[in-house]
C-alpha cells in the first residue's frame, strides 16, 4: 500500500523558498524546489505509521531593485550631473561608467571630461540583510564639445588705434565664458580685417581650452 504526504512552505514576506531536503544540512540536489510537495510514501506493512522528514530552505536575504526614471539629456563638456537613483532597500546606490575616463564620479555626482557617448549604470551590491539588485538600470547620453554658436561683433576702430579699443559684442558660446582679443595690441589697417577673437569658458574643467574665431574689424582711415 502506498500514501502520500503534503508539505507546504511558507516563508515570511520578501524571503524566497529554496527546496526541500533530506537532510538538515541542506546538501545534495533538493527533493523539489516547489513549496508546496507531495511525497509519495511507501508503507510495506498494512497499518504501519509511516513517517518521512523533509527540510525547508530559504533564503533569508531579502530581494532589492533600482527604479531610476531619470531622464539625462546630451550634456556639454564641464557639466555636472546629479544622478537620483534609488534602491528599494533604503541602501546606498552606487554608479560606474563606461568608458571610464569620460566622467568621474563623486557620490552621486558625475562631472563630464570628454567628449563622447557614455553609459552610466546604477547597482546595488546588498548586505547581510539584501541581495544585491535584481537590476542594474543604466543611462546612456552624448557628451559634447564646448563650441562657437554665434561670431561676435567688433567695435570700429579709429586710425591707429590698437584691437584692445575695440569692444567685442554679441559672441555666443553654449558654455558661459568671456570674450576677448587673441592679439590686444595689433593695429589693424585702415579697412576691413579679420581679426582673431578668443572664447575662453569660465566652468575650471575646460578654461584651459578656449576657442578662437575670426572676426570682421573696420577701421576708418586717417
Amino acid at each position: 500500500a502506498s500514501t502520500t504526504a503534503t508539505f507546504e512552505a511558507q516563508p515570511k514576506t520578501g524571503c524566497q523558498f529554496i527546496g526541500w531536503y533530506d537532510n538538515s544540512n541542506f546538501t545534495g540536489t533538493p527533493v523539489s524546489t516547489s513549496a508546496i510537495y507531495t511525497c509519495p510514501l511507501e508503507n510495506k506493512t498494512a497499518g504501519t505509521i509511516v513517517s518521512k522528514t523533509l527540510y525547508a530552505k530559504f533564503d533569508n536575504k531579502l530581494q532589492q531593485t533600482i527604479p531610476w526614471n531619470q531622464t539625462i539629456d546630451n550634456q556639454i563638456r564641464g557639466n555636472e550631473i546629479v544622478l537620483n537613483a534609488t534602491a528599494s532597500s533604503g541602501l546606498v546606490v552606487t554608479y560606474t561608467a563606461y568608458p571610464a575616463d569620460l566622467v568621474s564620479i563623486a557620490g552621486n555626482t558625475i562631472t563630464c571630461l570628454k567628449a563622447g557617448e557614455v553609459t552610466i549604470t546604477a547597482n546595488q551590491l546588498g548586505n547581510e540583510n539584501y541581495h544585491p539588485s535584481s537590476n542594474t538600470p543604466s543611462k546612456t547620453f552624448n557628451i559634447l564639445e564646448h563650441s562657437i554658436i554665434t561670431i561676435p561683433n567688433a567695435s570700429v576702430l579709429e586710425y591707429e588705434q590698437t584691437l584692445a579699443n575695440s569692444i567685442l559684442t554679441g559672441g555666443v558660446a553654449n558654455v558661459e565664458g568671456t570674450w576677448s582679443w587673441k592679439n590686444p595690441n595689433i593695429v589693424p589697417g585702415a579697412g576691413i580685417s579679420y581679426q582673431k577673437a578668443v572664447f575662453t569658458p569660465l566652468n575650471p574643467i575646460i578654461t584651459a581650452f578656449p576657442l578662437e574665431c575670426e572676426v570682421e574689424v573696420q577701421v576708418n582711415k586717417a
